[in-house]
């Protein structure tokens, strides 16, 4: 997927670096919803959510035939991917359960299970066994490889928002290649608001 644009913020909306960047290190949405801003296509009309002057960004964005990223990008950063126009459904067949069941008889269920928060975890798991996800635009199986590619891709687009954090603190600003939160080297940084 390539760069279309920059994540710009909807006029109006004031947001202070540090507190953004929190929001985006709480949670995965935020995080996926820049994302997509950054590679989507902008829709041609706005959903309703976008025209109600819903969400941070500018433009209502979508990212089509991408599991797991249904909505555009203002109603997904807002985790509301339910109420937004451009939702997309991946299929009707329900995601398999934890367990042992008919179709794989040899699953481990002595491994222990985790409860896990799956709106912050987008790595989710109930076993150490691999399973595969039914479910998806034209019903066919999406593996963890495929998973961890489409990912990788994403995380790729990281480049360009480090680009966008640079211009709007300036040169002298950068982020932590791990975190990307503002790096603690000592020197006290000086964070210009953001107007969104």
């Amino acid at each position: 997927m390539p760069n279309q644009r920059e994540p710009y913020p909807r006029p109006g909306i004031s947001l202070m670096a540090q507190k953004l960047q929190q929001q985006m290190n709480d949670n995965l949405p935020p995080v996926e919803a820049a994302l997509m801003q950054v590679v989507g296509q902008q829709n041609g009309l706005q959903c309703t959510r976008c025209l109600q002057l819903f969400g941070i960004f500018s433009q209502c964005v979508s990212v089509r035939n991408v599991g797991g990223l249904s909505a555009c990008t203002n109603c997904h950063w807002e985790e509301q991917d339910d109420c937004c126009r451009y939702l997309q459904t991946f299929g009707t067949s329900p995601k398999p359960k934890a367990g042992p069941s008919p179709l794989n008889p040899r699953q481990d269920t002595t491994s222990t299970n985790f409860l896990q928060n799956p709106a912050r975890n987008p790595f989710r798991s109930h076993s150490h066994t691999s399973r595969t996800d039914i479910g998806t635009a034209s019903g066919t199986i999406i593996r963890p490889l495929q998973r961890l590619e489409m990912v990788n891709r994403l995380v790729g687009q990281l480049q360009l928002m480090r680009q966008s954090i640079q211009k709007i603190f300036g040169e002298g600003a950068h982020m932590c290649n791990s975190t990307m939160s503002p790096c603690s080297d000592g020197f006290n940084r000086v964070y210009k608001p953001l107007h969104f």
